[in-house]
């Protein structure tokens, strides 16, 4: 997995853990797993993979340090992947 994929999954679970009973309501909305993917993309604007991802994350994920853990691993991720744009950036003629 590359370093923007990467990124597009923590993005993902930082988008719908800073709404825990959003996801909650989506869960128990949905007949099955399956059900979950399409309305969670449509609930909060993700990927299919990423809605994926939600799924099979641990349910203690929802925690307040664990969603503080994503949300600096996402910008650890988001900032990294600034930093080689740029180096590409400074080496293109």
């Amino acid at each position: 997995m590359n370093l923007e994929e990467r990124l597009e999954l923590y993005a993902a679970l930082e988008t719908v853990l800073a709404d825990p009973h959003d996801l909650l309501e989506v869960m128990l909305a949905s007949t099955d797993p399956d059900a979950a993917v399409p309305a969670l993309r449509s609930r909060f604007g993700i990927s299919e993979i990423a809605a994926r991802a939600v799924l099979d994350a641990q349910f203690r994920r929802v925690t307040s340090r664990e969603r503080a853990l994503i949300t600096e691993g996402c910008d650890e991720l988001r900032a990294h992947l600034e930093t080689l744009r740029r180096q590409v950036a400074d080496t293109q003629p």
